[in-house]
């Protein structure tokens, strides 16, 4: 089921499987901090509403928006705590830009540690094979 397609991403469930697909565009480097909360607020209300949504999947290669403090500060504060919560896995496709990485890598492991089992992968398969296993 589509929960949102935009010039940023695109974010869909696959109910069946138990997963809640991320997948953003190359547009997304146009984002501002209002609008990066928007669409992970719009994530968030999935998994936390949906108690057949518990693994989530984000292809992050064409991810353009950099996670300054600001973010990391109210992803922290707002969303860690209910991922840690609701999710039991998430699989992330990374990206080749190095900051954009750096900066994702940074939030989900210093934010979510242990509480929140996420591996990296390079390809598409391995993560969702990952993830349903």
């Amino acid at each position: 089921m589509e929960i949102l397609n935009n010039l940023y991403c695109n974010i869909y469930t696959e109910p069946e499987k138990e997963l809640l697909h991320v997948e953003w565009k190359e547009d997304s480097y146009l984002m501002s901090f209002e609008e990066v909360k928007e669409v992970v607020n719009n994530m968030v209300e999935v998994y936390a509403n949906d108690e057949q949504i518990n693994l989530l999947y984000s292809d992050n290669r064409k991810l353009g928006f950099t996670f300054a403090d600001q973010f990391q500060m109210w992803y922290e504060t707002n969303i860690a705590p209910v991922a840690s919560k609701h999710l039991k896995k998430m699989a992330m496709i990374v990206s080749s830009d190095m900051f954009s990485q750096l900066s994702i890598e940074q939030i989900i492991e210093e934010e979510q540690g242990s509480l929140l089992n996420t591996q990296h992968f390079d390809n598409k398969e391995d993560a969702i094979n990952w993830l349903l296993n």
